[in-house]
């Protein structure tokens, strides 16, 4: 998995470096809300980060991720987008809704002699979203708090009906402000995961009930 993953971003930053703000990589079994993840990378949290602002995640990290609080004019912050975990001492974003890097993110680890290259370059191994922290580090970025105003998280690993619990286990974990239930998710979303989905399901009742659940409209899932 991971020298596919990597081979994947060493394409993209040869060839689409300057034709994309953003790129997000995912598997087959996720699904982005294309609409909320523009309104997001567009939006005042992903600015606030641009111009320097460490947010509570970033800050574990605060005495290689402060290099990016005073920009020097023209220079353009890398970010790492996605829900954070933590193994060991690395913060990664998990990746089973996938997780989002843009352009200068891509610039730092792909240009020639980069930690594409120098990181890991041989090691043969699933954890593809732990390495790419790993490599991403290695030029003082990590992945940022991505949730809402409301501490809910547009970056969900789960089916939301399966996992809230689960997902609540994690505020505690990282000293984050408690959610209940359905509420951990954002409105917001931006991408999910649908891992272990009922071959039976098909994909509109899966996007619709999601979109359920996540309006408020109900408390559990059909799929």
């Amino acid at each position: 998995m991971w020298q596919k993953i990597r081979s994947m971003w060493a394409y993209a930053h040869d060839n689409f470096l300057h034709d994309y703000d953003y790129f997000h990589i995912a598997g087959d079994d996720a699904y982005v809300v294309v609409d909320n993840m523009k309104a997001y990378l567009q939006g005042e949290q992903i600015k606030r980060l641009l111009n320097g602002y460490i947010d509570n995640i970033s800050r574990v990290s605060y005495e290689q991720a402060k290099r990016w609080e005073n920009l020097e004019k023209d220079q353009q912050r890398p970010l790492l987008l996605g829900v954070p975990l933590k193994k060991g001492n690395i913060l990664f974003p998990q990746g089973g809704g996938g997780y989002t890097l843009n352009r200068e993110a891509v610039r730092l680890i792909g240009v020639e002699g980069g930690p594409l290259y120098t990181i890991l370059a041989d090691h043969e191994d699933s954890r593809e979203d732990v390495f790419i922290s790993s490599l991403l580090s290695e030029v003082g970025t990590f992945v940022s708090d991505t949730r809402d105003d409301t501490g809910a998280f547009r970056y969900i690993p789960y089916r939301p009906y399966d996992r809230a619990r689960g997902m609540a286990k994690y505020h505690k974990k990282y000293n984050m402000p408690a959610r209940n239930g359905m509420d951990l998710f954002s409105k917001e979303t931006v991408a999910l995961h649908l891992k272990n989905m009922d071959k039976k399901t098909t994909m509109d009742e899966v996007i619709y009930s999601t979109y359920d659940i996540l309006s408020g409209k109900c408390d559990a899932a059909i799929f």
